[in-house]
């Protein structure tokens, strides 16, 4: 039964999320997370720029990913994501 409740719900949420995305990135930090409230839209296991986005890229926007970051794993938030 909860999921006739949630269901919507959870779509209502995801098509929100899809039509503010373009937005929200504008927010990120040098870190490739987002502040605040903003945090609600981060990925639980990734940051907003990582290297598997470059490959995705239009030709005219890719550069050398590896150039410009190096990746580790922090602690974030009681989770382990990577940063740059």
């Amino acid at each position: 039964m909860k999921y006739f409740i949630y269901a919507p719900l959870q779509i209502l949420c995801m098509v929100f999320c899809y039509l503010t995305n373009w937005l929200v990135v504008l927010f990120g930090t040098e870190e490739g997370q987002l502040p605040g409230l903003l945090n609600l839209w981060n990925t639980w296991d990734d940051t907003l720029d990582n290297k598997t986005d470059v490959g995705r890229m239009p030709s005219f926007l890719r550069y050398d990913w590896d150039e410009h970051y190096q990746a580790y794993m922090v602690q974030l938030n009681g989770r382990n994501v990577y940063q740059e």
